[in-house]
């Protein structure tokens, strides 16, 4: 019952398809003999065919709207399908190109950014937003230049409020004029409300679907709840992959496996 091809995922959702993400095995991620996380592989390896994708995503997303949107969601329709890894793979990408980029772990209740950067413990967005922390003691400095963090903080039982609160969109609306985009590592929709009112202070949306296993139902429920689906959501990304399995489903695959790899660095 989940999406296996781009036309699944465009006749179910009615959204384009910005990028198929492939599947990498730990074999794959070794970069002088250590493997590194996925997010990273697209600094060492930025014309791989991960590199191509997650560029794909950033700029068709950018190229979304006649005004550049700076405020980027991403999130997926429940747990497990690679929506943080999308989002601080955009994020290496973004700042590689020499954008000011701000990632914000806004998934408050799992913070996966926020742990990946070892700052699961220390102040951030909620302290900020409660008046707990200075700017100073909330943004910390990303592992690369042009990189910037602002992890989700002190955990607390007001998370829908916090999220969907007019002090929030203030503080996006701030933002908008510091970076040149911020990239929000959103919850998943279906589990909480929180990405449905947080989908209302954002330009765009990137909605991740993990392959051939998110159900195309609860995709579909999770689109609605987001606020004004068809102006905000950028598109679609089918993740993790797997390209050589793909080519049975029509030729296109078959050459989107074989023939277009010598595009793709090593």
């Amino acid at each position: 019952n989940g999406f296996a091809t781009i036309e699944q995922v465009e006749q179910t959702l009615q959204l384009p398809v910005l990028a198929m993400v492939p599947q990498l095995a730990d074999s794959e991620r070794r970069i002088q003999g250590h493997a590194v996380p996925i997010p990273e592989y697209v600094v060492h390896k930025p014309l791989s065919r991960l590199g191509e994708s997650v560029r794909s995503i950033r700029v068709s997303t950018q190229m979304s709207d006649a005004d550049q949107p700076r405020l980027m969601m991403v999130t997926s329709a429940l747990p497990s399908e690679g929506k943080t890894t999308i989002a601080l793979s955009l994020a290496f990408s973004a700042a590689l190109s020499k954008q000011r980029v701000l990632v914000i772990d806004c998934d408050l209740r799992h913070c996966s950014t926020s742990k990946y950067f070892n700052l699961a413990d220390g102040p951030g967005l909620t302290d900020l937003l409660l008046g707990q922390a200075t700017s100073e003691q909330a943004f910390r400095r990303g592992p690369i230049p042009q990189m910037s963090i602002l992890p989700a903080g002190t955990t607390t039982r007001q998370t829908p409020d916090i999220l969907g609160s007019e002090t929030m969109r203030a503080l996006l609306h701030v933002l908008r004029s510091l970076y040149d985009v911020v990239i929000i590592d959103a919850p998943p929709l279906t589990p909480v409300i929180d990405s449905a009112l947080l989908s209302k202070h954002v330009d765009k949306v990137v909605f991740v679907v993990r392959w051939r296993t998110t159900p195309r139902q609860i995709a579909a429920r999770a689109v609605a709840a987001i606020d004004r689906p068809r102006q905000k959501i950028a598109g679609v990304v089918l993740n993790n992959i797997q390209p050589g399995r793909m080519s049975s489903y029509s030729p296109y695959y078959s050459y989107y496996h074989k023939r277009f790899q010598n595009y793709y660095a090593p």
